[in-house]
């Protein structure tokens, strides 16, 4: 599937034939504490990329959650996109039109093995209303089966079996290097490998420190 973050900041998910097999979210980020709500902001564009079950959904909400940042939408490009759920962007087209309509400081690609992806999604829970995502092995629920936040049932989604996950994970290779070169061309493409989402954030967070402490700087 692939993921964005709606208005609210709350994750969701799309189903994988309408996707394509690409997996990105999209995150409009700017500062939100009282003190900059009445200042001019200084807007971070990133865009986190992944194959399906590399964490792209953790990693994000993360983002959004540890710098104290609000989403926002990127513009009429991206808004058809997230109504129809279906994710962007998915081609080299698209990405080159986003790179004409937005300012991207920062493409974070979270690069995880693919045997590691295929045994993480045999135990992978799904909050289907948010795009929650637990696993039973790590970041298990509190209780089986239920969402922390709502106490709503969790799914397993059919196209988590091996056989589906390993078709989706050719489609994305296929799909993806386009972006990736086009992006890595731009000069804003960052790849983050492990084999745990506890192992990348950190990365992650220190790279981004370097982005988005300056804003804050300069808008005080």
């Amino acid at each position: 599937s692939s993921y964005y973050i709606p208005e609210g900041g709350t994750s969701a998910s799309a189903p994988e034939e309408e996707t394509g097999g690409l997996n990105v979210w999209v995150v409009g980020l700017t500062a939100s504490t009282p003190r900059e709500s009445c200042l001019m902001f200084q807007l971070f564009h990133a865009i986190v990329m992944g194959a399906p079950a590399s964490g792209k959904g953790t990693i994000s909400s993360r983002i959004v959650s540890c710098f104290n940042l609000n989403h926002i939408s990127t513009g009429d490009l991206l808004r058809l996109h997230m109504e129809n759920r279906t994710g962007f962007p998915r081609t080299k087209f698209q990405g080159e039109q986003l790179l004409k309509k937005e300012h991207i400081n920062v493409v974070i690609n979270l690069v995880v093995p693919y045997d590691v992806i295929l045994d993480r999604v045999q135990g992978r829970w799904i909050h289907l209303q948010s795009g929650r995502v637990y696993n039973s092995t790590f970041n298990a629920p509190k209780v089986q089966g239920v969402d922390d936040i709502t106490g709503e049932q969790l799914i397993q989604r059919p196209d988590d079996r091996p056989e589906a996950v390993k078709k989706r994970l050719e489609n994305y290779s296929q799909t993806s290097q386009p972006l990736f070169d086009l992006f890595s061309e731009a000069g804003i493409l960052k790849d983050f490998h492990g084999t745990e989402t506890d192992e990348i954030w950190p990365k992650v967070y220190e790279y981004l420190c370097s982005y988005l402490r300056p804003l804050v700087e300069q808008s005080q």
